[in-house]
């Protein structure tokens, strides 16, 4: 009001934004940037505090009512707003396609559960407990080509059989090893299950969800990550027999 009184309205307009930029960030800025910066900080640290000390029964009440009227702010994003940073980023070439679709792949595990990427029970070839590793048998096994056979008993998985680990002298086994299956509940979240056959050096676990469902890989783990099928060794368990 004084300087709209002393000067015109353009006039006190350009004066009282010069005086606001000069005072309130070019001399700041300039000094508190300068070689005696640290100096400067430590000797206002007891005025900063003061003035925090002071406002603090003025702010924090008026906060409190401002979270009470609007809701608490929050500096974390939502998933869909991530998904958004992430197409921005990467229609500014900072990501590629194939960064984004990862990351996203990534992120959408916390939301999936294994009991929509398993391979079901009547999918799987397995060995019954009561089978003897005969010739006939043997020979199945390598026609299949898997690596991880289940073994089960009364449609209970009672241990796993490594096919690389199998010692044979001309055709007939003379030792074998019989692995402790890893057990997951059908509800199990997928990046929980990555971290649970991270732990136990695992490449395969079962879901149970009163009965024994499936069988889940890290080839579906890795497919719910990049969004498209993977080969390994054990992927055509996949096929039905």
């Amino acid at each position: 009001m004084l300087l709209k009184s002393m000067a015109p309205d353009w006039a006190a307009i350009l004066l009282s934004v010069g005086f606001v930029v000069i005072f309130g960030e070019v001399l700041p800025s300039a000094i508190m940037t300068g070689p005696l910066q640290m100096i400067l900080a430590s000797k206002i640290v007891p005025i900063i505090q003061a003035t925090q000390a002071i406002l603090f029964f003025i702010c924090y009440p008026i906060s409190l009512l401002l979270d009470h009227i609007f809701g608490e702010h929050t500096k974390r994003y939502h998933l869909q707003q991530i998904k958004t940073l992430l197409e921005i980023h990467m229609k500014s070439d900072v990501l590629n396609e194939n960064e984004v679709t990862l990351i996203d792949g990534i992120m959408e595990m916390r939301n999936q559960t294994v009991n929509r990427n398993y391979i079901p029970l009547r999918d799987l070839f397995h060995l019954k407990s009561y089978q003897i590793l005969d010739q006939y048998t043997i020979s199945r096994i390598k026609k299949k080509g898997f690596t991880t056979i289940p073994v089960l008993e009364n449609n209970i998985i009672i241990g796993t059989l490594n096919t690389k680990r199998l010692l044979t002298v001309n055709n007939e086994i003379v030792n074998f090893i019989v692995d402790k299956p890893l057990i997951i509940n059908s509800d199990t979240t997928m990046l929980e299950l990555l971290r649970l056959l991270q732990k136990y050096k695992k490449s395969v676990a079962f879901i149970y969800d009163q009965q024994l469902l499936g069988m889940i890989t890290l080839n579906e783990v890795f497919e719910s990550i990049a969004g498209q099928g993977f080969q390994d060794d054990d992927s055509h368990q996949i096929t039905l027999r």
